[in-house]
């Protein structure tokens, strides 16, 4: 089967995972990282198949692209795999940036089957990703994280040193180490889109991406405290 096909399936099955297990979601760029949990590695993306060098509309529209630096080492239940993500601006335009990350695992069909079988994938309890950057990205309680602050051009938050020293969202993932015996034979797909807009005018941000409505400022609402943290990077 394609990968174009697989792709498909994914996402049109992913609506039906959300329903059935909770699923964490987080990013700049349409992009796929396949661990095989026997011992390979493979890229899937909805954008197109080129290995490692991946781009979308995102990046054709606001000049910042995902980040997406990844160990090819193979992973067992409990292991530990590198995996670098974040954003990089790679034009003068200053960009605020979000973050959607969609994990799901894929086991291939075996004949007679034709179509792959998707399992759900929940982070905290099948995937979990191991340092989690809080200072510089905020979850915003709607499926995305948010860099709080400004990316301004042709910078990136990965600085290709050891995690702690950059402003990723992540930096490594590791399985379950209890995973069911169903998961065993199963792919990991992780799906990362990224979202950018530019910061001028000031109130972009929320007629892109709000539908123009200003969160509601109750005690607690996540895309109330996004609104505040980006008010702070425009110096509001």
């Amino acid at each position: 089967m394609s990968r174009t096909r697989v792709a498909h399936l994914i996402r049109n099955a992913l609506p039906r995972l959300r329903k059935a297990k909770p699923v964490i979601l987080a990013f700049c760029v349409m992009v796929s990282l396949l661990i095989i949990l026997e011992g390979t590695m493979a890229w899937y993306t909805a954008a197109n198949f080129q290995t490692n060098s991946i781009e979308s509309d995102a990046k054709k529209k606001f000049g910042v692209e995902v980040v997406d630096v990844f160990s090819r080492v193979p992973l067992g239940g409990g292991d530990t795999c590198g995996k670098r993500v974040g954003a990089y601006n790679h034009r003068e335009m200053d960009a605020f940036v979000r973050l959607l990350v969609m994990p799901v695992f894929v086991i291939d069909p075996v004949a007679p089957a034709t179509e792959p079988t998707l399992l759900p994938a929940a982070f905290g309890t099948h995937v979990f990703i191991e340092d989690m950057n809080n200072a510089d990205w905020i979850d915003g309680g709607d499926g995305y994280y948010y860099y709080k602050k400004i990316l301004p051009g042709l910078t990136s938050t990965d600085t290709g040193f050891a995690a702690g020293s950059d402003h990723n969202l992540f930096n490594s993932v590791s399985l379950a180490s209890n995973l069911p015996a169903e998961y065993q034979n199963a792919h990991l797909v992780i799906e990362i889109k990224c979202e950018a807009v530019t910061v001028e005018p000031d109130d972009e941000y929320i007629n892109s991406w709000w539908d123009g409505q200003t969160p509601p400022s109750s005690p607690g609402n996540p895309l109330w405290l996004v609104h505040s943290a980006l008010q702070t990077a425009l110096g509001q």
